[in-house]
């Protein structure tokens, strides 16, 4: 699926115009990334919400190319319309991202009316709430409970209650501290770049935030009122995977299962933690170990995995801010270039990813930014686009 994907987003820069060569330079740049061949084998529902991503980007290509003359057909329609609707449906951050995408139709096409942009929301819309209404009632799909749903709210809370300038009443804290036995066992697990201790260390108290879920709003208000400074320190570090292009010196970053003994380990206390939590036989951890098929080849590779993960390699390739950047720098380029702000609408997917995880975001994951690196690495082909002659764009245009 990825590598289809890739394949209608570079026709689509064929077709504006970029050469053979700038072709297979994105080709092999694609291909041999060893970001991208570590997650396409990795069974995680981000890997599947980048690539329609990505499909969005290739139809927002194709709009651009046809100044809107694609969105007459149904088709079209349809296709943006489920591939938005895909994108809400596999992430909790995809709802409000698909919102923000939306415009960019409008944006990049002088020919797109807003009754087109309309109905793509509507078919969205109609996707979402069967999957959401009709298909999980007949399932008999649980809710999340509230205090999943609240993630960002309860590190927040960590943050509050560890740092000894905050303003925190004393009626406050008797209700919060509970929720993880006491005082100092936030302190043990707090850390601005992750949530995974403050909720799955076995001392989080979930039946407890869900029976006060409605006054544990209210505190995170106040606190949040009264300490904006704390907050924003938080977020400031929390989100620095998005921002910051090289890696903190204390800071923690996930990038990917790299089944070596150590994560094992790790992964055997965690599974088994939870498991016991959730009231099940700790051994059934065992059944979802990771293991490689062919591990004399695991061995060899291993090493050099390792090797791109250090500091002063790993900005150029997991840390995604680098591409963020790289992203925008190559819209505002052929922006300037045909001297229309239109094109501006083509850096949506990747800004709207991040806006949104700007707000969200409770532990420094690369999956979490994966659309953002798998995009950026076809907007390169932006930069490889001609000057389009009148006639020439007139050709393109007319070829749906």
């Amino acid at each position: 699926a990825l590598a289809l994907t890739f394949g209608l987003t570079l026709r689509e820069l064929a077709l504006l115009g970029v050469s053979k060569w700038g072709q297979a330079l994105l080709t092999a740049l694609f291909a041999l990334s060893p970001v991208n061949n570590l997650m396409v084998i990795t069974l995680w529902k981000d890997v599947t919400y980048t690539i329609v991503m990505l499909f969005l980007f290739w139809m927002l290509l194709r709009v651009w190319r046809t100044d809107g003359a694609w969105l007459r057909l149904w088709r079209a329609l349809v296709s943006i319309g489920v591939a938005l609707a895909a994108l809400a449906l596999y992430r909790h951050n995809g709802a409000p991202t698909a919102l923000l995408i939306l415009p960019a139709f409008l944006i990049v096409g002088r020919r797109v009316h807003w009754r087109q942009i309309v109905s793509i929301g509507g078919i969205a819309l109609a996707l979402v709430l069967l999957v959401k209404v009709v298909v999980y009632r007949a399932l008999d799909v649980a809710p999340a409970p509230s205090w999943f749903v609240r993630q960002s709210l309860i590190h927040q809370f960590g943050a509050f209650l560890t740092d000894p300038d905050a303003r925190i009443s004393s009626d406050d804290r008797r209700l919060v501290e509970p929720v993880r036995a006491d005082r100092s066992a936030w302190h043990r697990a707090y850390s601005c770049y992750h949530l995974s201790e403050l909720l799955y260390d076995g001392l989080f108290n979930g039946v407890y935030f869900d029976a006060h879920v409605s006054a544990f709003d209210g505190v995170w208000l106040r606190l949040a009122m009264s300490n904006p400074t704390t907050l924003i320190r938080h977020q400031a570090c929390l989100t620095s995977l998005i921002w910051r292009v090289t890696q903190p010196v204390d800071g923690r970053f996930y990038t990917y299962p790299p089944t070596t003994p150590e994560y094992i380990q790790y992964f055997r206390e965690v599974g088994e933690k939870f498991a016991r939590w959730r009231g099940l036989d700790p051994a059934i951890t065992k059944s979802y170990m990771p293991a490689s098929l062919l591990p004399e080849v695991r061995a060899a590779l291993i090493p050099w995995l390792q090797t791109i993960e250090r500091p002063e390699w790993i900005w150029l390739t997991w840390r995604p801010a680098l591409y963020l950047y790289l992203s925008l720098f190559c819209v505002t380029a052929i922006a300037i270039r045909h001297r229309s702000w239109r094109t501006a609408g083509l850096a949506l997917p990747v800004a709207a990813q991040s806006m949104v995880w700007m707000l969200l975001l409770t532990v420094q994951d690369f999956r979490f930014q994966y659309p953002v690196y798998v995009v950026s690495l076809l907007t390169l082909g932006l930069l490889f686009v001609p000057s389009i002659s009148r006639s020439l764009e007139s050709e393109m245009r007319s070829d749906l």
